[in-house]
């Protein structure tokens, strides 16, 4: 029998997390990406960048994300982690 290896899952960042208006999203492309990550591998590790505190707020509200998984910058990010995936969305 063929055994899997034990395989890491996915990293994709999301950069440009979209504008946050009163609590919801709203001309947020970065929401969509992210959506599609999530529907193509629902075991993907889903990252965020934004400059804006509040829209990485709401990024990481909608998608249920740590905050380990969230960044002000893609200094910061690429600090932490080399993501497999990005979708620039500025």
């Amino acid at each position: 029998p063929m055994t899997t290896p034990n395989i890491p899952p996915r990293t994709a960042a999301v950069i440009g997390c979209g504008k946050a208006r009163d609590g919801k999203e709203g001309w947020a492309i970065g929401h969509a990406h992210a959506a599609g990550y999530l529907a193509a591998d629902p075991h993907i590790r889903l990252l965020g960048v934004d400059v804006d505190p509040a829209n990485l707020e709401a990024f990481g509200q909608a998608f249920g994300l740590p905050p380990e998984n969230l960044f002000r910058s893609t200094a910061e990010l690429y600090a932490a982690v080399v993501p497999d995936i990005v979708s620039i969305c500025t």
